[in-house]
């Protein structure tokens, strides 16, 4: 790529790099979706936006609430520039949400900022986060150096990062594909509908054990992950 072409501050030019994902059918959720300009980018798509502030046509939602969606609803899920206002655990939370609610074969999109002379700034900046912790916790690539369950069954698609006219890397955007497997309840051979790649269970199952409800499941996930 021509890296001019990414020294941009404008966060369409990052957008562009999911346009090979999109088709009109393309089920979309962006995740703090702040002034929807990457629901605009894809304005022929439903785009379903969840954030924390009161947004015409988004849905409220902090960082410490469940994500307001059934398992496995989505085929991309975005979220740029709202991680590096998370805690750690926020964040390994946040993975295991978006994880959740993203289809087996889905692209996972994450774009953030990297640690800049200007960055700490800005009093809502809890920390940067580098590429290497999504990879990680997503794929399972250094499984030796988690402090938390790897999450897993994810590929590294593309890594892009933004530049400054100095050539100092400034931010970057990931995007990660979700495994295409048809993965088994671990209750009984059915194909699971419910959780996630590393804990599915079948609709049945999930009922029977958490009652339907994902708040239960979720409360089992961070349990199993202490």
């Amino acid at each position: 790529m021509n890296i001019l072409t990414h020294m941009a501050n404008d966060r369409e030019t990052f957008y562009a790099l999911l346009e090979p994902y999109v088709s009109k059918a393309t089920k979309i959720l962006d995740v703090a979706s702040g002034d929807c300009s990457f629901g605009k980018y894809f304005k022929d798509n439903k785009v379903n936006a969840i954030d924390k502030n009161p947004i015409e046509g988004v849905e409220r939602w902090q960082v410490e609430e469940l994500i307001p969606f059934d398992s496995q609803a989505f085929d991309i899920i975005h979220c740029s520039h709202f991680v590096e206002h998370c805690t750690p655990d926020q964040l390994y939370d946040l993975l295991c949400e978006m994880d959740r609610v993203l289809k087996p074969g889905g692209i996972m999109c994450i774009s953030a900022p990297l640690l800049t002379d200007g960055f700490y700034e800005d009093l809502s900046h809890i920390r940067p986060y580098y590429p290497g912790v999504f990879i990680n916790y997503l794929t399972g690539h250094k499984q030796a150096c988690h402090t938390k369950n790897i999450i897993g069954g994810y590929s590294q698609v593309l890594l892009q990062y933004r530049y400054s006219w100095s050539l100092q890397k400034t931010g970057f955007t990931l995007i990660l594909k979700k495994a295409d497997t048809r993965v088994k309840c671990v209750e009984c051979n059915e194909t699971a509908s419910e959780g996630s790649m590393v804990h599915p269970y079948c609709a049945k199952h999930f009922h029977e054990r958490f009652d339907g409800k994902i708040e239960r499941y979720n409360k089992y996930l961070l349990e199993e992950h202490l």
